[in-house]
């Protein structure tokens, strides 16, 4: 999919599913990405994260492209330079995420016609990364602040698409849609290993269970 449609549709697959799966572990191969994503799209997962923290990372974003197909898109994580996001579309990424508000990382994503979805905290974060471009925001963290917090945000900021990041918990998924999230991601809480394919499943399928009654 190329052109800005490939922006466009990661924005749609991350509203729509209303759950980013982020993957985060030490190392992945291409097979293990593989059954994760056929694992995670099974149970109704429609966007996924692979961090540059894990080893082999944009290998495993390859192989989940593939196995992902029209399913569901796949985005890269913990991106801190442009020349990070430029090996990131090489692997076929459709979203970047990143922990802070780069202004050069969000241009060079646009560039390269994916979405981006930079991480800020404060109000300030938060217009800085629409100032230059970002069309949703990762609130991160948003586990230490909680619902609350994006309440807080949300009230001066009604028409900002946020997807609160970092320390939430499958459980609280609803609490985080109901207060207008327009999608949470979901690290360590959903996928904790490479190998427990049937507790992911469980897991992942509760995930969507708990955003779908929020609707």
């Amino acid at each position: 999919m190329g052109g800005h449609m490939t922006a466009v549709r990661a924005e749609e697959a991350i509203r729509a599913g209303r759950i980013v799966a982020i993957v985060r572990l030490p190392r992945l191969s291409a097979e293990a990405a593989t059954a994760l994503t056929e694992t995670l799209v099974g149970a109704g997962i429609t966007a996924m994260e692979f961090t540059l923290t894990t080893a082999n990372a944009l290998e495993a974003v390859s192989a989940a492209r593939t196995a992902a197909g029209d399913r569901a898109v796949v985005g890269v994580g913990t991106v801190l330079s442009v020349r990070e996001v430029e090996d990131a579309a090489e692997a076929g990424a459709q979203f970047i995420v990143s922990p802070d508000v780069n202004a050069d990382v969000i241009k060079a994503t646009a560039r390269r016609e994916m979405l981006s979805l930079p991480g800020a905290f404060t109000a300030t974060e938060v217009c800085r990364a629409l100032d230059v471009g970002a069309t949703m925001v990762k609130l991160f963290p948003a586990g230490p602040g909680g619902v609350e917090y994006l309440k807080a945000l949300r009230g001066p900021m009604p028409n900002v698409a946020f997807v609160p990041t970092g320390g939430i918990d499958v459980e609280s998924v609803a609490d985080f849609i109901g207060a207008g999230a327009v999608a949470v991601a979901l690290g360590s809480g959903l996928v904790s290993s490479a190998h427990d394919l049937s507790g992911l499943a469980e897991r992942a399928q509760r995930a969507v269970e708990r955003a779908g009654s929020a609707r």
